[in-house]
Order: structure tokens, then sequence, then C-alpha cells
């Protein structure tokens, strides 16, 4: 997974208004997530969400995850962080399986209007791992129910 860094001017606007990131790394504990085999995508995109963490930190992010090993964490608590931390960006890590290999590569999911922020999280990704680009999807996902929520303030943040 890559972030885009503070390098094109496309992102520029986005990126000055991010410091603070909250990463979850999806499913844990009891939710074991998609599975191929004996691998289970709760070990994979925790493993993924600390390498995320460390080369965000070390572009100057202050970053928190909602979960550092394999613990449960309810959807409701994994947003709760984020907001009560104010934070501006919630990151939530997938690895998805699926019984047919024609099926793969990145897709972003997002809410709302920040269908620039998905578009640009999205291009930046397929582009340094180079994999298929699935797309980017407005997904009815589990929401930031605040008016001051994360999620309006980092849409507010990317129609700039």
């Amino acid at each position: 997974m890559y972030i885009p860094t503070k390098t094109t001017s496309e992102n520029h606007s986005i990126q000055q208004e991010i410091r603070q990131i909250v990463i979850d790394p999806g499913h844990g504990g009891r939710d074991p997530g998609g599975h191929r085999g004996n691998v289970e995508e709760k070990a994979i995109v925790l493993d993924v969400a600390k390498r995320v963490k460390d080369k965000l930190l070390y572009d100057g992010y202050e970053v928190i995850m909602t979960r550092e090993r394999d613990t449960y964490i309810s959807l409701e608590n994994r947003v709760s962080v984020a907001n009560d931390l104010n934070a501006d960006l919630f990151l939530s890590i997938h690895a998805n399986t699926a019984n047919d290999s024609s099926i793969n590569g990145v897709e972003t999911h997002y809410i709302g209007d920040s269908a620039s922020f998905a578009r640009l999280l999205q291009t930046t990704t397929v582009n340094r791992v180079n994999m298929n680009d699935r797309g980017i999807f407005e997904s009815p996902f589990y929401h930031f129910p605040t008016e001051d929520s994360l999620f309006n303030r980092v849409k507010g943040k990317a129609k700039r």
C-alpha cells in the first residue's frame, strides 16, 4: 500500500492538512476475515498495516493503530478511535479473497463526496505496486455519525 507523499502538486493541498492518521488493520481476534488455505486476512492486514505505519512515521505523520496484535475490536470502536482523537484520516486495510483467481488487484472504497481523495489514493497505489486497477467505489460502510466527525472534516479538506 502506498500513501501519497508531499511530492506532487496534485496532492499537496490534501497532504498539508493530513497530519494524524488512524490505521485500522481489518478484522482480528475471533474475526479472521477472508482466508485462503490456512492464511487468514487478519494476519496479512496486520502485517501490511505495520509496514504502512512505519512508512508514514518515517514521512513525519503521527500514526495511531486500532490494533497492534491479534485482537477483536468492534467496528464502532474502530471508528470511535479516529473520532475521539480528532484524526485527519482513517485508513482501514483489508485483503479480500475470491475463488476466481482472475479477480485481483487494488480497489478503494469511500463514502460521501470524498471521491477525489479516493481516486488519488487508488492511482498512486496502483502505480506504485503495479497491480490491476479495480477502481474506486462509493460504498455504504459504517460511517462517522457526528457533524464534526472525522469523515466530514476530511471530505472538506479534499475539496480544497
